[in-house]
């Protein structure tokens, strides 16, 4: 018992720990797929020395109907290879680190997730350094110069991540992180304000200008779900949708970057028109949304409807939206930022989102079971007390 509790204990600490290590431009398989099989050979181990107390999470059945969905679907569809298995993996993930972490108590998950916090902190600083220091001005097969373009040259200081595509990936990381980190200064599981400070300063060196807009935005809209609604509120509201409008709007309406969200639409409206009902309903394959619109969908909602389909976009929709209930809404502290800067970004690989989602349940969860348990002794001590006094009065 005490070898299965240590392997399920080193399995839990590497898979939270690097469930955001992803090296692309470095390693043809990167550390974050190393630790999930640990996480999966852990939950195997466990349970076959544990058979009989062997659990499996309820909140990981609709992640289990989803991934069969995909799975009998892409099949059909010719999918791109490593994108498929980049979406299975990291809602994997979920059902792991769920499914681990659902015997551990909240001071080991605590403790684990500071460990992830800081060293997702000394990942992204690595990077930030070497992505600032080489600089890439021009892209491979293209022949677009950004020191030919006014205002675009900070775009080559976005290219040379070593762990993702392009710095914007890096920044949904860095999301991730900064609002779990808040999720967990704000149940007072840490005190210091320092990581945050940190990351916040991490995501600006991402130069992802969607990455930190959602920091603002998503602040913003955790305040006002956490409050009632009063006057003030609504005034300050309006202001704040005033200064959108007239200030910041103004300023990148004709930035490109915009600009080509309303194509993607357009583009979208246009596959939507042309598209069979087969396709329509189970997609076009991960990884093939530019065969079909002509570029990419930079647009989290949009891939998942092209890619997977109307389907395959609910039940994405379910499983990001499910747990709501369950974790009284802080698991929209990971979900606002993801969808607010999903609507210009598209990635596939987000163990780290999921791993992040797991543990909130799981706290949530614990301090629900530690709720309860408190209550019950409290009814029985007072039944105790009621049945003593009872049977005084009984003997006089």
């Amino acid at each position: 018992m005490r070898l299965t509790l240590n392997i399920r204990n080193v399995a839990l600490f590497f898979t939270i720990l690097f469930s955001g290590f992803y090296l692309t431009r470095i390693l043809s398989l990167s550390p974050v797929y190393i630790t999930f099989l640990i996480g999966v050979g852990a939950i195997v181990i466990y349970g076959f020395f544990n058979y009989r107390s062997a659990h499996i999470s309820r909140a990981s059945v609709w992640y289990g109907i989803y991934i069969f969905y995909l799975i009998v679907t892409q099949f059909f569809l010719e999918p791109d290879f490593n994108t498929l298995i980049n979406v299975l993996f990291s809602l994997s993930y979920f059902i792991t680190i769920l499914n681990i972490a659902f015997y551990a108590n909240n001071t080991i998950l605590v403790k684990y997730s500071k460990y992830f916090i800081w060293f997702t902190i000394i990942l992204l600083a690595i990077e930030a350094g070497w992505r600032l220091t080489h600089p890439v001005f021009v892209l491979e097969g293209t022949d677009k110069d950004y020191r030919d373009k006014e205002g675009m040259l900070f775009y080559a200081f976005k290219f040379s991540s070593i762990m993702f595509k392009d710095s914007n990936f890096v920044g949904t990381y860095g999301l991730v992180a900064f609002f779990y980190y808040y999720y967990l200064r704000r149940k007072k599981y840490v005190k210091s304000i320092i990581p945050l400070i940190i990351l916040f300063v991490l995501i600006l060196l991402t130069l992802s200008r969607s990455a930190i807009l959602t920091v603002f935005l998503t602040i913003v809209l955790l305040y006002f779900l956490t409050i009632k609604i009063k006057l003030l509120h609504i005034l300050l509201g309006v202001s704040f949708s005033m200064l959108l409008i007239f200030v910041v709007l103004p300023q990148i309406i004709e930035d490109e970057s915009l600009l080509s969200k309303f194509t993607i639409l357009e583009l979208t409206w246009n596959y939507l028109q042309e598209s069979s009902f087969l396709e329509f309903l189970f997609g076009v394959g991960f990884g093939n949304t530019v065969k079909h619109i002509g570029m990419g969908a930079h647009n989290l909602l949009v891939t998942h409807f092209i890619e997977s389909g109307i389907i395959g976009l609910i039940f994405f929709l379910i499983v990001n939206f499910s747990l709501i209930k369950r974790t009284k809404k802080y698991s929209l502290f990971l979900t606002i930022p993801l969808f607010i800067s999903g609507m210009s970004l598209a990635g596939h690989a987000i163990s780290f989102y999921y791993a992040c989602l797991a543990l909130i349940y799981v706290i949530e969860r614990n301090e629900r079971k530690s709720i309860s348990t408190h209550t019950n002794l409290q009814c029985r001590e007072v039944c105790r007390k009621s049945s003593a006094k009872y049977n005084a009065t009984n003997i006089c």
